[in-house]
């Protein structure tokens, strides 16, 4: 996942809005200690930082909007091996009829066209860094 890339060939215009805005409802009722724990545990590791772009200040400075906003990305992972990473994934809403996912564990919340489909659209809260379990 690197800031900012969004397939647009293979996501509509549409799917993005819809998942970020799904995404941020979501992350708007999140209690301040659990989204804290994301993003000072986890932003603050910057041996698995996925860019080196931000300083720990501008990570931590980030607001739930900016997050949603500047760093949901796409990837190549398939939904299905994302899955795989905790098994206590909740639905927060769907696009299309398919879930939108998110694991409280690993701080992830990802969207795919269908269960099998080869690339996923994705945030991580604990951005720049890797998630956990990753």
């Amino acid at each position: 996942m690197s800031d900012g890339v969004l397939f647009v060939d293979i996501f509509s215009p549409e799917q993005i809005i819809a998942f970020r805005g799904q995404v941020l409802d979501h992350l708007q009722q999140m209690d301040e200690d659990a989204w804290l724990s994301f993003r000072h545990h986890d932003a603050l590791m910057e041996d698995r930082w996925v860019t080196n772009d931000l300083s720990s200040d501008a990570v931590l400075a980030l607001t739930r909007a900016d997050l949603v906003l500047r760093h949901v990305s796409s990837s190549n992972v398939p939904a299905e091996q994302l899955r795989l990473l905790d098994r206590r994934w909740i639905t927060i809403g769907t696009i299309e009829d398919s879930p939108i996912w998110y694991s409280r564990h690993c701080g992830i919340y990802f969207w795919a066209v269908t269960p099998d489909a080869p690339h996923t659209l994705e945030l991580w809260l604990s951005f720049p860094a890797l998630p956990r379990r990753w």
